[in-house]
């Protein structure tokens, strides 16, 4: 047993030898586990079907790497790309950088969130107390980040547990561009989807889940009543799906025919352009930068890669250069969102391309990320891949 555990032992430090040296002291997990004597370590993670498993890790484990194990357990097709690992601390939610080390990130994200959290308050006699009762218990999830080349039906598991609940809770905000008619069949199928198999659709409690069927913009276009008839009637229609994994599908490729799947969305405000209306609401998707009308969802325009010059985010702005000199300024407090998501899917074009051809394909991203990253190094700000 002895030998055994000293063996452990040398093979953790000849490990340790091989990699980068860890930046941050040991996680409280970590040193738990030390404490009661346990030579492996298991961490919990969330997918966005709303299932948790539980997955071993080490000090060493980087994002990559914890990723890696996560899909080989789910059994996920080609490969990763796409694929992110996000840490959930309260309201906020960061993507951990494939090449950081697990523990050392969530270190960070816990201290970031105990200084931001001292906020002093004034009570009686000017004595000055420090809000304790702040919980940094944090969550680690897997989901999809990047949406590349994603078609519906080519592999019914990444439906299922990823492509399908990432892309409802979008549908329901309405950031899709989708008429009452469509609504209806929409509605229908997530109705099903939400059903058990050998059960069928709740229609006479139909009026209270209106909110979790249908486009917030579009729910006060019918009554309840009227609503529940149009729906009630729409799932007795010939061809609609019997069972909930057919209605998951069916949702996931008729909302892919929309310029918007796959999309990230931001609602921000500006004031800066005149030609554009104050709120708008932004879509970054493989095809670039999309704007759009906030309210009526009218398309105006779209930024491919290739046109983003530059661009840097603080905590209540996003700022944004053109190729052609134009510069747009986005009042929003997601900048950092919106500043790793331009960086991670550019760094993955140039990646998959050159895989593909061996060839720059895009010299334009090459000089594009050069110049981004020497920018965030001369303003000392911290990159956010």
């Amino acid at each position: 047993m002895r030998l055994q555990k000293a063996l452990n032992q040398c093979n953790e430090l000849i490990a340790t030898e091989q990699q980068y040296c860890r930046l941050s002291p040991p996680h409280q997990v970590e040193l738990e586990a030390i404490q009661y004597r346990q030579t492996q370590i298991y961490h919990k993670f969330y997918l966005p079907d709303g299932t948790q498993e539980t997955i071993e890790v080490e000090s060493w484990t980087r994002a990559k790497d914890f990723s890696k194990k996560i899909a080989a357990r789910l059994g996920l097709l080609n490969s990763l790309q796409g694929f992110g690992l996000f840490i959930k601390l309260g309201e906020k939610v960061v993507c951990m950088p494939d090449k950081e080390y697990f523990f050392d990130f969530i270190n960070q994200i816990q201290d970031w969130a105990r200084k931001n959290s001292r906020r002093e308050q004034v009570i009686n006699g000017g004595r000055r107390v420090v809000n304790s009762q702040i919980n940094f218990n944090y969550q680690v999830h897997f989901m999809r980040k990047l949406w590349l080349d994603v078609e519906p039906g080519k592999d019914l598991r990444q439906d299922i547990i990823f492509n399908y609940p990432q892309e409802l809770p979008k549908y329901l905000r309405g950031y899709h561009k989708i008429d009452k008619n469509e609504a209806i069949h929409f509605a229908a199928l997530i109705l099903r989807a939400q059903t058990r198999d050998d059960k069928q659709p709740p229609i006479q409690h139909l009026q209270h889940i209106l909110h979790e069927l249908i486009p917030i913009d579009l729910l006060k276009s019918h009554n309840p009543n009227e609503w529940k008839k149009l729906i009630s009637a729409e799932l007795q229609k010939e061809g609609m799906p019997k069972t909930s994994t057919e209605a998951k599908l069916c949702f996931l490729q008729r909302i892919a025919k929309e310029p918007t799947f796959g999309s990230a969305f931001f609602e921000v405000k500006q004031s800066a352009d005149p030609t554009l209306c104050s709120k708008l609401l932004i879509a970054i998707n493989q095809d670039g930068m999309s704007l759009y009308e906030l309210e009526s969802k009218k398309y105006i325009r779209t930024h491919g890669f290739k046109q983003l010059l530059n661009w840097q985010s603080a905590n209540t702005y996003f700022h944004l250069t053109l190729d052609n000199g134009n510069r747009l300024l986005f009042e929003t407090i997601l900048g950092h969102k919106l500043d790793d998501l331009l960086t991670s899917y550019i760094q993955t074009l140039i990646s998959k391309q050159e895989k593909e051809n061996g060839k720059q394909k895009y010299p334009h991203f090459q000089k594009l990320l050069y110049f981004y990253i020497n920018i965030n190094l001369i303003m000392d700000r911290p990159l956010q891949y």
